[in-house]
């Protein structure tokens, strides 16, 4: 009967101790993955045929990372036109900034094809006031590196009101000729700076014991 006590509790204290090294193991990859960042692109909308996604601001360029009041803030979106038929883009305007975003480049939202606004000078340099050619009515646009008609433009929120954090977001409008307009929360999109590699030894996980 002892045998048999001594038996059980010698396996309770083994399980006990199989489960404290799983939950160490556990432990240490949160902490790992919590140093990642997050796979979000940016915001999405939709409004009737028209698809707005990867909606974010620039990354701030100063030290601390934020947009401080006054300033501006490039703003980056792709929009597809799913529908039969061809629309514009009007006017962009922004919350908390002047109401008018500044805007050069393509309107044109052509049928089956993208309306791409990117945020770097190269960009502004290569297509502003570029306009597409539009096809003929029943006619396929002409096919770009995606396989669609892609047009390009750079928006710019100008005189931000508050100044603008990481984890804030800020109202934008996008008012097209047909479809209408579309509200969406534009957040701060992530940094394109390369991030610092850890120390040895602070990467979570298991690595090799430590000599005593």
């Amino acid at each position: 009967m002892g045998q048999q006590k001594r038996r059980i509790l010698t396996s309770a204290v083994l399980g006990l101790g199989a489960a404290l090294v799983v939950a160490g193991c556990g432990a240490g990859q949160i902490t790992q993955t919590d140093t990642q960042e997050p796979a979000v692109n940016g915001a999405f909308a939709q409004v009737g045929r028209l698809v707005v996604r990867d909606a974010s601001l620039a990354f701030p360029t100063g030290e601390h990372g934020v947009y401080p009041p006054g300033s501006n803030a490039p703003l980056k979106l792709t929009i597809i036109n799913q529908g039969a038929t061809d629309d514009e883009l009007l006017s962009i305007q922004a919350q908390g900034a002047q109401p008018q975003v500044a805007y050069e480049g393509s309107r044109a939202v052509v049928a089956g094809a993208t309306l791409r606004i990117e945020n770097t000078a190269e960009t502004q340099a290569e297509h502003a006031g570029h306009q597409p050619a539009q096809p003929p009515t029943g006619e396929a646009p002409p096919a770009g590196e995606e396989g669609t008609q892609v047009g390009k433009a750079r928006a710019v929120v100008q005189g931000l009101t508050n100044g603008l954090y990481p984890g804030q977001i800020l109202q934008v409008t996008l008012n097209f000729r047909d479809a209408g307009p579309v509200t969406i929360g534009v957040p701060i999109g992530h940094s394109t700076r390369p991030r610092p590699e850890a120390p040895e030894g602070e990467h979570g996980g298991h690595g090799a014991p430590e000599q005593h």
